[in-house]
């Protein structure tokens, strides 16, 4: 409940203080012209807010994207800009040379978002594995104003190209709303994944924030398989624990899902929020895979991450548990990419045996 209003308050700090940066820098000019920047720079500001409410206004797919991109932009953007501005406020033309800073940063996050890293994940078991598994693990695409048709045909792309055995969706494949999915008949890109073991998916809280019950009828029109709270076992007998979102207060605990579970197969907990990792080790999970965190998306926010969670991002080989958390194939929000990469992973599980 304090992320929002936390986040309003300093958008708003921040464009005051940019604000009046920018006309102390044009004291030269008249005081109607200064008067006329400063109510068309207040347009940038109420199109940020007036973005995060383009799904009710009625309008077409089109207009209400390039209202929610440019608002969503100017919100990391004037962030940025008032702190360069702020550390360069002593220099001479220090505002200006924030500007461009912040034009060169943009540009540059912008890049770093759109070429998601693959990463490849070896990892050994002694339990009972009939075959290899590749294991194509995608979190956080974040489908809607944001995430484009084109662009999920790009992912799409991407992960049939690696030929995976099957792939696991943790969570916020849907961002805020249906509306645009839906309209733009984005669940045909989705029916083109192929892997021969199935495409597995968990929900996220955003899945909860578009409705969770809309959400698993569109998602059910996939070919998705929608596991909450519930464990599918592949051909090789791998044994993968969907677990329901946090969101859902009454959901399973793991301990009681893991009883349900041979102990003599290998088992894989997929949980779109890492909390708790710690506990899936000592109960001798096999892997976690989770995401959620987006490795804070834009430095400095990323140690704040790495305070939140036991594991805020990328492999690590816990005592019994490998973990992975991803930062997302895609982010919500500001189309960028500082200090962090959009990733993925394809997860190799092997038999020690072999």
């Amino acid at each position: 409940m304090w992320f929002f209003p936390t986040i309003l308050i300093a958008f708003l700090s921040a464009n005051i203080f940019v604000c009046c940066r920018l006309l102390a820098t044009l004291a030269m000019l008249p005081m109607a012209w200064r008067v006329v920047v400063g109510v068309a720079y207040w347009l940038l500001p109420a199109t940020t807010i007036l973005s995060f409410f383009a799904a009710q206004l009625g309008m077409s797919y089109a207009p209400t994207r390039a209202l929610y991109l440019v608002g969503v932009s100017w919100l990391a953007a004037t962030m940025i800009l008032a702190i360069l501005a702020l550390c360069l406020i002593r220099m001479p033309n220090g505002f200006w040379w924030a500007v461009v800073t912040t034009a060169v940063l943009f540009v540059a996050g912008y890049i770093n978002f759109r070429h998601p890293r693959l990463e490849h994940i070896d990892v050994e078991t002694d339990l009972a594995l009939t075959e290899e598994v590749r294991i194509a693990v995608v979190s956080d695409i974040h489908l809607g104003y944001g995430t484009s048709r084109s662009m999920l045909a790009d992912f799409v792309n991407r992960i049939n190209s690696e030929q995976p055995e099957v792939v696991i969706i943790v969570g916020d494949l849907i961002d805020h709303h249906l509306q645009p999915i839906i309209e733009c008949n984005m669940h045909e890109e989705l029916q083109r994944l192929h892997a021969p073991m199935g495409v597995l998916m968990v929900p996220g809280n955003h899945e909860y924030i578009a409705g969770i019950d809309a959400s698993v009828e569109w998602i059910d029109r996939t070919g998705i398989t929608l596991l909450r709270d519930s464990i599918h076992t592949l051909p090789s007998g791998l044994q993968v624990i969907g677990r329901d979102d946090r969101m859902n207060h009454r959901r399973q605990p793991l301990s009681w899902l893991m009883q349900q579970c041979d102990p003599a197969k290998p088992t894989l907990v997929a949980d779109h929020q890492p909390y708790h990792v710690a506990q899936t080790d000592s109960l001798g999970a096999t892997l976690q895979v989770s995401g959620h965190t987006h490795h804070g998306q834009i430095w400095p926010l990323s140690l704040i991450t790495d305070r939140v969670y036991e594991q805020s991002h990328g492999f690590r080989q816990w005592t019994n548990t490998a973990v992975y958390v991803s930062s997302g194939m895609a982010l919500w929000g500001p189309p960028l990419r500082l200090g962090t990469t959009s990733d993925w992973a394809i997860i190799t599980l092997k038999p020690k045996h072999k």
